[in-house]
């Protein structure tokens, strides 16, 4: 079968999918009412006003001296802190330590491994340890934390979607409510056993949404997490998604911690704090690590790495000086993270991008727009390299464009959107294979850049079900992708344990920015920490190439990201050195 018969065969589906393509923040500039009534389909739901509400008296002042003392690497470890509280003794706080942060009751230490919670070798990031709590919990300290001593987790999951998930399916990223809350439970076990909790235990609920999410129904999505608020009363509420942060200001307004969303820029974190947190890098973050990385290794010089021509006519890109162009959602802070922060970060060695394309969220005229946005990465003078700031579905179409438009450019990666997965890299190579007949490459082998996943585990072996089996159940996880959604599960959990007996968002805010960071360069592990200012668990990426040919230590499967200096992680200002790739087929 030819690749122009594939690509007929897969049109419907890519007009679907086209829709979501680059979603990776939808944060409006000016914020409407907060009025979940009105009904806005667009807008945070956040006025100005609402926004320093969280904390107020006493906890801002000590949230202010959390900051100033963690700064941007994270300041000293709470875990070293103890203080006046004694095993036993009911804790009154928030008291502060020497450093600014949480003083920690004293208690016994010997369930801790080493200066670690509990074995980091289940999971390597286990928070620092704490002193055993003696005596009965502070009470309800704040929504979701119960006289009981439960602390409410509401884990929220988008409606299903069969296009989406079957490309989900195909990168082994596709689970089920069941299935989440199967894994959930086993955690939720994990977590009550080995987190210091101080006399409470966890409870994580899983339910389905009713709203659409691809397009992202902005109106209905606010006004359920609400609903959903109102209902189940929960502490923290996450969504692993990529998708609507609407939803994430809404549960803000609400007062309520909430995890997802995914490189919404810093600024969104920081007007909302001490409420919204993520695992993976803000799009401020990552797009400075991009324009780091960028200026130190291909500012200058030929596009030495863009694809090869395939048929008689087509450009060779290979000889052309470079020409950078970016692709990402029109939304207006998007936009502004790639015309303010990218441009920001590639300034500093004298460059920028050329081209740029915001695409719409049409699904009337999606398949149109992802023809249009290769056609402006082809203007005069032509893009040599695109930076694709992408979610993890759509891509596949993104690169199957360029290969039917016979444009081979060096493809910039940035570690968004889990698209730096190895199951999702083949995907994107394999889905929509190149023409056989000319002998061609497929389209992304020309793809390199940033990672900010670590090398992945084998499946079965990894993480995700080391905690599963520690946490009382039997086989592997019920799906592939379970490790993603564990990283939430873990860092809600570290933030609850790091804020002291007496948990608010203001106390968890204090304790975390006052955690040392833990892992980075040598320990083959991701940096992960927060800073002031900084409300995103990862810090640092590694430096990939696409192979089709290297097996994926993930599933034993051909087609893997090739960590071009393993063990080594990069923080911004560490880019210096040669990005040398090997010849094709690689």
């Amino acid at each position: 079968m030819n690749r122009s018969t594939l690509a007929r065969r897969y049109l419907p589906l890519a007009v679907v999918l086209a829709v979501q393509l680059l979603i990776i923040a939808v944060v409006p500039s000016k914020a409407p009412s907060s009025t979940v009534a009105a009904g806005l389909s667009g807008g945070n739901g956040l006025t100005g006003s609402d926004v320093g509400s969280g904390a107020t008296g006493d906890a801002a002042g000590a949230a202010g001296g959390a900051g100033a003392a963690g700064g941007a690497g994270g300041g000293a470890s709470g875990g070293a802190t103890t203080g006046a509280v004694k095993a036993g003794q009911k804790f009154t706080g928030p008291v502060l330590a020497a450093n600014g942060g949480i003083n920690y009751p004293d208690g016994d230490r010997s369930h801790c491994k080493g200066d670690r919670q509990f074995d980091p070798s289940i999971y390597y990031w286990a928070p620092p340890c704490q002193g055993k709590f003696v005596g009965k919990a502070s009470g309800a300290t704040y929504q979701g934390v119960g006289d009981d001593g439960t602390i409410k987790i509401l884990w929220y999951r988008g409606k299903p979607n069969p296009a989406v998930d079957a490309i989900a399916t195909a990168q082994q990223a596709n689970s089920d409510t069941t299935q989440n809350q199967q894994f959930a439970d086993a955690v939720q076990k994990f977590m009550n056993s080995n987190f210091e909790f101080w006399g409470r235990k966890v409870s994580i609920k899983v339910r389905q949404g009713s709203c659409d999410a691809v397009p992202p129904d902005y109106r209905c999505l606010r006004g359920e997490v609400d609903q959903f608020i109102q209902e189940e009363h929960p502490y923290f509420i996450m969504w692993n998604t990529s998708l609507a942060s609407p939803f994430f200001a809404q549960a803000s307004f609400d007062k309520v911690p909430n995890a997802g969303g995914w490189h919404f820029r810093d600024s969104f974190n920081q007007q909302y704090a001490p409420y919204h947190w993520d695992v993976q890098q803000s799009g401020t973050q990552m797009l400075n690590a991009f324009g780091d990385f960028y200026c130190q290794k291909f500012k200058g010089g030929v596009a030495k790495y863009a694809g090869e021509p395939h048929y008689a006519g087509e450009t060779d890109l290979r000889t052309k000086p470079r020409v950078l162009g970016v692709i990402a959602t029109n939304d207006p802070e998007n936009k502004k993270a790639m015309e303010v922060d990218l441009k920001a970060a590639l300034s500093r060695c004298g460059t920028s991008f050329a081209h740029s394309y915001y695409y719409a969220q049409d699904i009337s005229t999606a398949d149109q727009q992802r023809k249009a946005g290769v056609a402006a990465m082809m203007a005069n003078p032509t893009s040599t390299g695109v930076l694709c700031f992408c979610d993890l579905i759509a891509p596949a179409f993104l690169y199957e464009t360029e290969e039917e438009d016979h444009y081979h450019p060096e493809n910039f990666i940035t570690g968004s959107g889990y698209m730096d997965a190895d199951a999702s890299g083949r995907v994107y190579d394999t889905l929509l294979p190149g023409d056989p007949s000319c002998g061609c490459n497929h389209e992304y082998e020309n793809a390199f850049g940033l990672s900010q996943l670590e090398a992945q585990e084998a499946v079965g072996r990894d993480a995700a079900a080391r905690v599963y089996h520690a946490g009382g159940a039997a086989g592997n996880p019920p799906y592939k992708a379970a490790g993603t959604d564990l990283d939430y599960l873990m860092m809600i959990g570290s933030l609850i344990q790091q804020a002291g007996p007496t948990l608010t968002p203001q106390t968890m805010q204090i304790g975390a920015q006052t955690t040392a960071p833990r892992g980075g360069s040598g320990t083959g592990h991701i940096r992960r920490s927060f800073g002031k200012g900084d409300y995103a668990w990862n810090d640092d990426m590694r430096q990939v190439w696409w192979s089709p040919k290297e097996v994926s230590g993930f599933d034993g499967k051909a087609g893997a990201y090739h960590d071009m200096f393993p063990g080594k992680r990069f923080l911004p200002g560490q880019y210096a050195g040669d990005f040398v790739l090997p010849p094709k087929p690689r």
